[in-house]
Parts: C-alpha cells; structure tokens; sequence
C-alpha cells in the first residue's frame, strides 16, 4: 500500500519552530553527545549534523545496544538524527500548535515530504530486525 501520510495532517497548521524550541533540539544534541563522550574508551565525536553523525549513530545502536535511547526516551537520537536531516539534507524542524515535547516535532522538506522523526526512530528500536 502506498500512502502520503503527510495528507493526513492539516499541512496549513504546519509552523516553523521557535527559538525556544529549537533551543531544545541543541540542548538534546549536546546531552546526547555529553553522554555519548562520557562511554569509557570511545572516540570522542561531536555531532555537528553531518552526515558522518549517522555512522557513530548506527555505531551506537550495534555496540551499545540503544542503551542511549532508553536513557531519555530517544529524545537525544531525535534531536542528533534530526540535526543531520535539517543541517545536511534541506529539512527544516517544524511543528502544528503548541507541542506537548519532542514528540510533536516534525521534520519538513520543501518538496512536501514531512516525517515525525521521534516516531520513526521508536519504530525502529522497538521492531530490531524487521
């Protein structure tokens, strides 16, 4: 079946992050990279939102075991992913009203392909494998 879920969604009530907000994002990108560099003997890497971000992300994943994502309830892996997505591939962090956290934020590229990254990235965790 193939579906354009951003259909669904009033795409008028689509608005740009705040300051504030955003904030939030960079705070979730230094936490996750606080605790990222605090993991004894790993390379220090800082997520500036480059695509090589994926691959210490991926790395995360495999040799830790998402220990990272259940720390805060994958708002960190939210923000990093993100963070590639807005700063490397043209999305922009946007939301519709007032968002309750993280989870309401979406990601929005000016072709017209929206995706909520939180909700994508605990798909993922919570089916490994499929």
């Amino acid at each position: 079946m193939n579906t354009d879920q951003s259909s669904a969604m009033d795409v008028e009530a689509v608005r740009p992050l705040s300051k504030d907000e955003i904030q939030t994002v960079e705070r979730g990108v230094q936490d996750f990279s606080d605790r990222f560099n605090a993991v004894p003997n790993v390379e220090h890497h800082d997520f500036l939102g480059l695509p090589d971000d994926l691959s210490t992300f991926d790395w995360v994943f495999y040799e830790l075991g998402g220990s990272l994502w259940h720390r805060d309830h994958g708002f960190g892996f939210t923000c990093v992913w993100g963070n590639v997505l807005t700063r490397s591939f043209g999305f922009q962090w946007s939301t519709i009203g007032t968002p309750r956290d993280l989870r309401d934020y979406l990601l929005v590229h000016p072709v017209g392909y929206s995706l909520f990254p939180w909700q994508r990235l605990f798909e993922i965790v919570a089916n490994p494998g499929n």
